[in-house]
């Protein structure tokens, strides 16, 4: 569930459907306030836009389970995933893919 508070002082709460398994890790887009990633044991990321009547923007699998997830500040297309192997993967939002893998 993601909640959210509005400008009107208003609070929504909104089930996102779209792991197999238990998510491990949520980021906030640093510029948009209606999107945020997860990732989780089902080695998935996926990106929502809870504005939208169909939130899930995005499924992208990674080489495995996840637990750390964060958007690139500096180039928000970008999403630096934690995989529980050690390695960190990048993911492009705009391509659905991983762009790069780090050892």
């Amino acid at each position: 569930a993601v909640v959210s508070t509005q400008s009107t002082g208003m609070i929504e709460c909104q089930v996102l459907e779209g792991h197999s398994d238990a998510v491990w890790g949520l980021t906030l887009h640093p510029e948009s306030v209606t999107e945020v990633a997860s990732c989780g044991s089902d080695g998935t990321l996926c990106v929502w836009d809870i504005s939208r009547e169909a939130p899930l923007v995005a499924r992208v699998p990674v080489a495995g389970p996840a637990s750390a997830i964060q958007y690139i500040k500096t180039s928000p297309d970008l999403i630096a995933v934690g995989l529980n192997n050690s390695q960190v993967q990048l993911v492009s939002v705009s391509s659905a893919g991983v762009v790069r893998t780090l050892d």
